[in-house]
């Protein structure tokens, strides 16, 4: 092949490597969902953990306070 020319792929070999190419696309794309999905499931739980267990937390302080006030009062 001479500097200029160009080669023609046979269009057999260009629809096959398109096919790969379109099916490695799905297969990216369908594990790029799930570990999004996985990454949201698991930052939402995280979160509503953090977010119970500081207002538990704030529950029992409160409850304390109370009944430290309640027994000042008699």
């Amino acid at each position: 092949m001479e500097k200029g020319e160009t080669y023609e792929i046979p269009s057999e070999v260009s629809q096959e490597n398109l096919r790969q190419n379109e099916a490695v696309e799905n297969t990216v794309s369908y594990i790029a969902v799930i570990f999004l999905h996985n990454n949201f499931r698991v930052s939402r739980e995280r979160h509503l953990r953090t977010y119970h267990f500081g207002t538990e937390k704030e529950i029992l302080v409160n409850r304390k306070k109370i009944s430290k006030s309640s027994t000042h009062l008699m």
